[in-house]
């Protein structure tokens, strides 16, 4: 049996009312167990979280159903992969040594099934977006991560709150142009030579075929629950 090749992206996990939340986590815990059997890897692109930070000795508690539903996928042998969205604040080592994520560089130019794809969250693509660059500059500058390390953790999350509210209002897309814009984005990586190009950022699941290139848009895990699948040769938008 031929092993698959996951790609999901912002779940936002915790921006949503308890109820709301509980469904999504039931949602996603559901899908990440139910590929245990058939996935070779698992390709996080971005904003897992609504908000992440490593602390000396202190993680975020509200994640903690997906962490283990992610720790069991790596202790069966799937790869997971995570490449770091702009909600993903400040990754240091935890995911790697106690879930067994590999964290990775965003964007990611890696070969699977034979096909070079470019895997990025998105964000900061987009060379005309001067506000938002400056922004994710001034938000994960060293002096930025080193000074919020020093606020209690609760103090912490409760400023990561404002923060990612904020975010998500700077980043909202909505319709067919806004698709359409991140498909010209696309587009000059396949004239660097990718085949393949699998973005998330604007929650909005798309899908685009240039010949035999492949544009994914991996949509998001709050409204559309929605996922990349590469089998084989064949990468796909699917829905859960």
């Amino acid at each position: 049996m031929t092993k698959l090749i996951y790609f999901i992206s912002d779940a936002h996990l915790s921006c949503d009312p308890p109820p709301v939340e509980r469904i999504k986590v039931d949602k996603l815990c559901s899908f990440l167990g139910s590929i245990k059997a058939s996935a070779r890897s698992l390709f996080i692109v971005g904003d897992l979280f609504d908000f992440w930070f490593e602390w000396r000795k202190v993680i975020p508690k509200k994640y903690f159903r997906v962490l283990c539903q992610l720790a069991s996928l790596s202790r069966a042998g799937v790869s997971v992969h995570y490449v770091p969205g702009n909600h993903d604040f400040y990754l240091a080592d935890f995911l790697r040594l106690e879930i067994g994520i590999l964290t990775q560089s965003d964007p990611l130019d890696v070969t699977l099934n034979g096909q070079r794809f470019f895997i990025s969250h998105g964000d900061g693509l987009d060379p005309e977006d001067w506000g938002y660059q400056l922004n994710r500059r001034i938000m994960q500058h060293p002096v930025s991560i080193a000074l919020f390390k020093h606020l209690h953790p609760d103090w912490g999350m409760k400023l990561a709150e404002v923060i990612s509210r904020i975010s998500r209002r700077h980043t909202t897309y909505q319709n067919f142009q806004d698709d359409l814009k991140f498909f010209r984005l696309a587009r000059v990586q396949f004239e660097q030579g990718f085949d393949c190009v699998v973005l998330g950022h604007t929650h909005r699941p798309f899908e685009k075929r240039v010949g035999k290139k492949v544009y994914l848009n991996l949509g998001d895990w709050m409204t559309h629950f929605s996922y990349g699948q590469l089998d084989g040769g064949q990468l796909s938008l699917k829905w859960w």
